[in-house]
């Protein structure tokens, strides 16, 4: 295979003196440092003179060489290179476009495998000696013009994500008012009346594990608030598991569990059955909900009082941090249960139309339960398209007649409920898990023609 080299220009940045920046854009050009890589614009500028070699146009492929080695089209206009920062000028033998789409994935591969003391450091020789695959021009073409595709459904999407996530909010406050100023007046109860406020028994150094029950700290419990993805790094032994349990309960759907740093109002409402335990002091329990009031709105409830009000709440001198005896004592406004049910309807629905909440991926995956609710099994199809559960139907399944399985899997999620309810929503997770069910079991120029048709008719909301 060809080296990077090979079929690029690649220009590293000149040693600009740092004591010269400035950041009056009177006094000087634009200069790209390693920060400004992603983000796509600077506010440093240099009053140096320098070769044309090191200067940077819109739309030229920029590498971070420094941390993690970043790549971005840079959109910031015609600025000047500094050091730790290269550029990659394609020749005519390579499309631009799909060298953008090609390099993240190289430089990961290094990433991963250069040792560090503080940052990790791309050096010019193993930049280099990237070895890019050798295909056509043609194919080069359709894979990046099919990327393109992608990556403009997933730009939608992450909009339409941010203010599907604005929804509940707005609904909050129509129908209740801020908590904190409670214009509506509506009666007001310490938390330790609504519910059990705590946390969990220690769980010493020594008892920690490489596999068996997960062990969630502060971190993990934001991740899963936020839906993150990641893998429990810590765990406990099924024996001990089941004393702590014993001794102090466990938690259970419908419980509340927050880091004790919580500006941002990451809190986790439990909705799994799966056991785990977490960090005493470090993670708090709400458990034991009075039935007079709905978990999804006391959530919402903190979220809001934590937003505005959370210096005064919480105490620490590095770091803010809730304690139990002051979360206990915070009031919490109570509308009729009916309001909040209502409210805790409309925010359940609203997550629908989003990405399933990740779980952590551990050792073993967690059971399924069916599916007992009365949509019939249609969000649980959802979810699936979005976690990109196919079924791994081989190509040769395409013969007398029948569809190929992509376009199968298409229109077997296409009549979930506000599935394709505007264009780019959630198709996109189709998409990519089509992609993933043709490269594990091959295919031939004829089902993917046949894909990628299908695909943007989706993306355009024909179907």
């Amino acid at each position: 295979m060809p080296r990077l080299d090979q079929l690029c220009n690649i220009q590293y940045g000149y040693a600009f003196n740092a004591d010269l920046f400035t950041t009056k854009s009177s006094q000087g050009v634009p200069l790209v440092r390693i920060r400004d890589v992603v983000r796509g614009y600077t506010e440093t500028y240099t009053p140096e003179s320098f070769s044309e070699a090191y200067r940077v146009h819109d739309g030229d492929i920029l590498i971070g060489m420094d941390g993690e080695f970043n790549v971005a089209r840079w959109h910031g206009g015609d600025a000047a290179l500094n050091q730790r920062v290269c550029k990659i000028t394609p020749r005519n033998n390579i499309h631009s476009q799909y060298l953008f789409y090609f390099l993240p994935q190289a430089l990961k591969r290094i990433e991963d495998q250069t040792p560090f003391v503080t940052v990790k450091h791309l050096s010019a020789k193993k930049l280099s000696a990237i070895e890019v695959p050798d295909i056509s021009m043609m194919e080069q073409a359709n894979i990046a013009e099919r990327l393109d595709i992608i990556t403009t459904l997933l730009a939608n999407r992450r909009q339409v994500d941010e203010k599907l996530a604005e929804l509940p909010k707005a609904r909050f406050v129509e129908m209740f008012g801020d908590p904190v100023v409670n214009p509506m007046g509506w009666e007001k109860h310490p938390l330790e009346n609504i519910a059990e406020v705590g946390s969990s028994k220690r769980v010493f150094t020594d008892e920690l594990l490489a596999d068996g029950i997960p062990f969630f700290r502060g971190t993990e419990i934001g991740l899963l608030a936020e839906g993150t993805a990641f893998r429990p790094e810590l765990y406990i032994s099924p024996n001990h598991y089941h004393k702590l349990c014993e001794g102090s309960g466990k938690p259970a759907r419908g419980d509340l569990l927050l880091p004790s740093i919580c500006p941002d109002g990451r809190i986790w409402l439990v909705d799994t059955d799966q056991p785990f335990y977490f960090k005493d002091g470090r993670v708090l329990w709400i458990s034991k909900i009075s039935e007079r009031t709905d978990s999804v709105f006391v959530q919402h409830v903190l979220k809001f009082i934590f937003a505005a009000d959370y210096d005064r709440i919480a105490s620490g001198t590095t770091f803010k941090e809730l304690k139990i005896f002051v979360l206990k004592k915070l009031p919490i406004p109570l509308p009729p249960l009916d309001l909040q049910r209502r409210f805790a309807a409309f925010a359940s629905a609203a997550s629908l139309l989003l990405p399933a909440p990740a779980r952590p991926s551990g050792r073993r995956a967690p059971a399924r339960l069916p599916c007992s609710r009365p949509c019939g099994g249609s969000c649980c199809k959802m979810r699936s398209a979005r976690r990109g559960e196919f079924p791994r139907t081989p190509p040769a399944a395409a013969a007398g007649g029948r569809k190929h399985p992509a376009h199968a899997t298409l229109f077997s999620y296409r009549n979930a409920p506000g599935f394709f309810a505007s264009p780019g929503r959630s198709c996109v997770y189709v998409i990519l898990g089509m992609m993933g069910a043709l490269r594990r079991h091959g295919t031939h120029p004829s089902p993917w023609r046949g894909w990628f048709f299908t695909s943007r008719r989706c993306a355009a909301g024909s179907i």
